[in-house]
């Protein structure tokens, strides 16, 4: 593997003695293993989340097509349930808020050093 001339800047002049290729290689595949359970865990909410409101969405539906109800849907669930519902929307849209800025300050770190 060669080092690109525009990594230089990086790469050190006397090696680090206390480089150990074998920890670096763990410390990866921890990580790997780490982000793999972490996508895996938030796919899982995410369907979960899905599902509810796409069950709730059809039982709405159905209703609304058999005759039971004849409510609008804020009547049908209740402003509780549209708050909450709201809510999650915003907590999941600044979460994803906050990991681009954090996401951004590191890029930024890296080019700086």
């Amino acid at each position: 593997m060669k080092i690109s001339k525009q990594d230089y800047k990086f790469v050190p002049i006397d090696p680090d003695t206390n480089f150990d290729p074998k920890y670096n290689r763990r410390v990866i595949e921890e990580t790997i293993n780490k982000s793999k359970v972490l996508r895996e865990r938030k796919r899982r909410e995410n369907l979960d989340k899905t599902r509810e409101r796409t069950q709730a969405v059809a039982q709405y539906l159905s209703s609304l097509d058999t005759g039971k109800t004849s409510a609008s849907v804020l009547e049908y669930f209740g402003r509780h349930e549209i708050a909450r519902l709201r809510g999650e929307e915003i907590k999941d849209l600044i979460y994803a808020k906050i990991g681009n800025e954090t996401k951004a300050k590191l890029e930024e770190k890296a080019i700086r050093a």
